[in-house]
């Protein structure tokens, strides 16, 4: 079997550069349909909380197995958190959270793992019957559906992180879908300096390299930038109240983003991984409409071991979440959560692969397990 590499990430093909005049409607200002930009979905969690007048002191539901990126910006906001117990295969136990009620209880945050719109319906449901506001964490599922509505307007707050699903720098989306709440908020964005410009150049470089590593993958191109991209990104983004500008290049590929054929491809790519993996897969289905992000694998020993491995028959993963990842305490006290991030490894899936990387990577799993 013949090597080939295959991104974890999209590449910056050709298609999403063409030039708009209307680059300037990516802006930190509210539209008619109450969306603002943020670089990163962290800040957009930290203006939610803004948004939908959730007080300090006030208690905010989040499931255990939820990465701690979410954590700062609202603990900023004073929140007190309340974690939810999990499932083997990623499902939040709504008996566990019902006893978690109380008179504090203000909202709940609810994530569509990796893109799969799955259960939201029933979060929307929970939170309705308690009164609490709803914060649609999108930010696995640019692009997903769930039946006929699209993801993040059953929130009465909705937060997408855009560049996880195509290649901008940094990225990412405020929805307000309740009528009723704040739809001006004060966002204290802060001018670019020279480290962080050099930052996004180093950003728009790795994309490009995925672009050439994808119409070329017999060739190994620049194999260091994974990881060197994964050690960098999030430098600039610690503080959630603190916001960059979204640069032009950003704006111009969300402009040239064709979702429809984005959620095409990376279904196909999903669907040809569900019939050859399908005794490893994490979920039994893909929910119908779903952009899905990565295809999760369960691996019953050695996940770390096999991830190695993979990256030296030349396949890029990710672990979505490793212990490090999640919030302080909850390795301790939620088994379940604990038993996803040691066994879960996600396989890529995006719009610039092929269907001859993705039997690819089956091949190499199935060898390698």
């Amino acid at each position: 079997m013949k090597k080939r590499y295959v991104t974890n990430s999209p590449g910056l093909t050709p298609d999403l550069l063409s030039l708009h005049k209307n680059n300037d409607a990516i802006d930190y200002k509210s539209d008619k349909n109450s969306f603002f930009s943020f670089p990163c979905a962290r800040h957009a969690l930290y203006y939610a909380v803004e948004a939908l007048g959730l007080k300090q002191g006030s208690e905010i539901l989040l499931p255990s197995f939820v990465c701690n990126t979410v954590i700062p910006p609202l603990k900023r906001r004073n929140l007190k958190l309340s974690f939810i117990d999990m499932t083997k295969d990623g499902k939040v136990k709504w008996s566990h959270a019902e006893g978690l009620i109380s008179d504090k209880t203000a909202g709940i945050l609810w994530h569509h793992y990796l893109g799969n719109s799955d259960g939201v319906e029933e979060a929307k449901s929970f939170a309705l019957k308690h009164g609490l506001k709803f914060i649609e964490d999108c930010a696995h599922a640019l692009f997903s559906y769930a039946g006929k509505k699209e993801v993040g307007s059953f929130g009465d707050a909705a937060i997408f992180s855009i560049r996880k699903t195509i290649p901008v720098t940094y990225a990412a989306l405020l929805k307000i879908n309740n009528d009723k709440i704040k739809r001006k908020i004060n966002v204290n964005v802060v001018d670019l300096d020279s480290a962080y410009s050099l930052h996004l150049q180093k950003t728009e470089i790795y994309h490009i390299r995925n672009y050439y590593q994808s119409i070329s993958p017999d060739k190994e191109i620049m194999r260091n930038s994974f990881m060197d991209h994964l050690k960098e990104a999030g430098r600039f983004h610690k503080e959630p109240d603190v916001v960059f500008p979204i640069d032009e290049l950003s704006k111009t590929v969300i402009q040239n983003a064709d979702g429809v054929r984005i959620r095409s491809v990376r279904t196909e790519i999903y669907s040809l991984y569900e019939k050859k993996l399908k005794k490893s897969a994490l979920f039994n289905t893909l929910r119908k409409g779903s952009c899905p992000l990565a295809f999760p694998i369960v691996v019953k020993r050695g996940r770390d071991a096999l991830q190695k491995r993979l990256e030296k028959e030349g396949i890029e993963t990710a672990r979505y979440w490793p212990k490090a990842m999640l919030p302080d305490g909850v390795v301790k006290e939620f088994r379940n959560a604990r038993w996803l991030a040691d066994h879960i490894l996600t396989l890529p899936c995006h719009q610039t692969m092929s269907a001859a990387d993705a039997e690819y990577v089956c091949r190499t799993v199935n060898r390698l397990l």
